[in-house]
């Protein structure tokens, strides 16, 4: 089993890391599989209680960098699930990420990684998370090594236009600095994203059909609708009153209460 992991190991993570990889094999037995690439997940850990066997799987679609980072990854649920059995602990709690540094540690180094990736990755480490994907400078620095190119970021597109992230559609409202304003255009609510995340653009083609298939919804900033306009905020009917500095005064339709709500909010004019 050594000489069969050796060789596919040798296809798909980087030279240096080999030797590693199959020590850890070889003092911890798996069975293991190589999968097409699955949306959901880029690598699997399971054990069996039938006949307490572990089982990893990793997406064969990934670039050596990363396939080697989600190796490492299942490999450390592998050692926690050897350490604390059938004792009830978060997957990706404190001993994982425990297990995870651990591993991780000897192949922090320049030979293993380029300087691109070992640099977003070392920070990663600190507090390493569920997928890398929640940490957008390293995942954008392992697309860069994908054999069709890096990953389209949030800095790449212009302001006003779609794009997806995850499972879902954002619009680009500004851009502050490092970060960019992006509204979820399904729910209207507003978030951060550091300029180089990696999405998905939507093309105008695209943009065009889902407005008439109505999975957008219509939104604006409580601050851009007129005086005296309805509006719905948080499931509830108001009327714009005035602007007061930063807030505006707006009337609860269902109760004819008066509510300071913030003129950066995003509404659903009525």
């Amino acid at each position: 089993m050594e000489n069969q992991l050796r060789e596919l190991l040798n296809a798909h993570v980087p030279q240096p890391s080999v030797d590693y990889c199959v020590q850890f094999f070889s003092d911890n037995p798996f069975n293991f599989k190589i999968t097409r690439k699955r949306l959901t997940k880029s690598g699997d850990y399971r054990y069996d209680p039938r006949d307490s066997s572990h089982t990893i799987t990793i997406n064969g679609d990934l670039n050596p960098f990363a396939f080697l980072i989600t190796f490492i990854h299942e490999c450390a649920h592998l050692k926690v699930k050897k350490a604390f059995g059938n004792r009830l602990i978060k997957p990706h709690g404190k001993e994982w990420k425990s297990a995870f540094q651990e591993l991780m540690l000897p192949l922090l180094n320049k030979e293993t990684f380029p300087i691109d990736i070992l640099r977003p990755l070392t920070n990663y480490m600190l507090n390493p998370k569920a997928s890398t994907h929640s940490d957008h400078a390293l995942s954008y620095a392992l697309s860069k090594h994908n054999p069709e190119g890096p990953s389209t970021t949030v800095r790449d597109i212009e302001t006003g236009k779609l794009f997806r992230y995850e499972s879902s559609v954002f619009e680009k409202m500004e851009t502050r600095r490092t970060k960019a304003l992006c509204r979820n255009v399904q729910n209207g609510k507003s978030y951060l994203f550091t300029l180089h995340a990696p999405i998905e653009p939507i093309s105008e083609e695209n943009e065009t059909k889902l407005k008439s298939t109505q999975e957008i919804n219509s939104y604006a900033k409580l601050n851009d609708i007129k005086e005296g306009a309805l509006f719905s905020f948080r499931g509830r009917p108001f009327q714009k009153k005035q602007l007061r500095r930063t807030n505006v005064l707006c009337v609860d339709q269902n109760n004819k209460r008066e509510y300071l709500i913030h003129k950066d909010s995003v509404v659903s004019p009525l």
